[in-house]
């Protein structure tokens, strides 16, 4: 457990505990701006007060709990990255590497009661595109996003299916993911540079 501020490089496309630390997987301060700027609502929304850091969960339940009680998150996968404005999150992606090359996307949350510091960004959709530009910078070659219906907390609950629908399904919709039965998907194409458009989309 812990975190890290941001460089770049490659990777493996193999992650691992010690791998997500390291120079090699560092996150760039330049892609932190350039995302805070494309999804921005206002010209006027100062992002230099807000950072962008990498967390990691064990998985196990006293992590998430010790997580839970210091920042407020309760992480559904190992690996995330956190949104933060003035030093405290307020919203976070976390995903697994289930298989070599292949991060798949298990939790998309913004911290409840926090609505008027998450509407300075279409946040759902800046912290898909981040971790895409990321995985893309590495030998991550598809990046996949849980459907709504099937992210552990929606359990079936109809006051969740419309909310957890827009969050995931139509958010990577909207970043060009192609829909599945289960996960959306993104197979990246590492020419670099941040996308607007994907082979995926459909016009």
């Amino acid at each position: 457990m812990g975190e890290r501020e941001s460089g770049g490089s490659s990777g493996s496309g193999k992650l691992t505990a010690k791998d997500w630390f390291s120079d090699e997987f560092l996150l760039s301060r330049e892609l932190i701006e350039r995302v805070f700027t494309k999804y921005r609502r206002s010209d006027s929304i100062d992002t230099a007060i807000y950072t962008i850091v990498k967390m990691r969960s064990t998985g196990e339940t006293a992590c998430k709990t010790t997580l839970n009680s210091a920042y407020g998150i309760y992480p559904d996968a190992e690996f995330g990255f956190v949104l933060r404005k003035c030093g405290s999150p307020i919203a976070s992606i976390w995903f697994d590497v289930p298989d070599t090359g292949v991060l798949f996307v298990k939790q998309i949350q913004g911290k409840k009661g926090l609505k008027e510091d998450l509407c300075a960004f279409r946040w759902e959709r800046m912290l898909i595109r981040l971790l895409v530009e990321w995985a893309r910078g590495r030998s991550f070659k598809e990046v996949r996003v849980v459907r709504g219906l099937y992210q552990e907390w929606c359990r079936d609950w109809e006051d969740r299916k419309k909310k957890f629908f827009m969050i995931y399904d139509v958010s990577a919709k909207r970043e060009g993911f192609a829909p599945g039965t289960m996960y959306h998907w993104l197979v990246l194409n590492h020419e670099g540079g941040m996308c607007d458009e994907s082979p995926h989309r459909k016009a």
